[in-house]
């Protein structure tokens, strides 16, 4: 548990400073590139970014749900399949945001009708 704090301290201090406002912070709002480097440097670094993706999902899902709009199927692909998405995205999205990679897999998975 040690290590992957340290691991997570280590992704959020080598992320860029940006001066205009920000909507939204964390690992995710760095560039592909970076999780790609952030991944050779160590594996480990990915649990750090699919939490946060899982927490983008979800939160977005709720308000979604909230607002009785449809929502996604977090758990319709395996979560090694999610992970491997956001890989290959990156992999060929270099210069985008890697929110802008969790985005897209997101709108590929099933939709969930809110409760009536």
């Amino acid at each position: 548990m040690r290590q992957l704090f340290v691991l997570a301290l280590l992704v959020w201090c080598s992320a860029p400073a940006r001066s205009e406002p920000m909507a939204m912070a964390g690992v995710g709002s760095v560039t592909c590139s970076k999780f790609a480097q952030d991944f050779r440097r160590s594996t480990d670094t990915e649990v750090v970014y699919f939490t946060w993706a899982q927490g983008l999902m979800s939160g977005y899902n709720v308000s979604l749900l909230v607002a009785k709009d449809n929502a996604r199927d977090l758990l319709a692909k395996p979560l090694d399949e999610q992970k491997a998405y956001l890989r290959s995205y990156c992999d060929r999205h270099p210069l985008q945001d890697y929110y802008q990679a969790v985005l897209n897999m997101y709108v590929t998975l099933p939709v969930v009708r809110p409760k009536q």
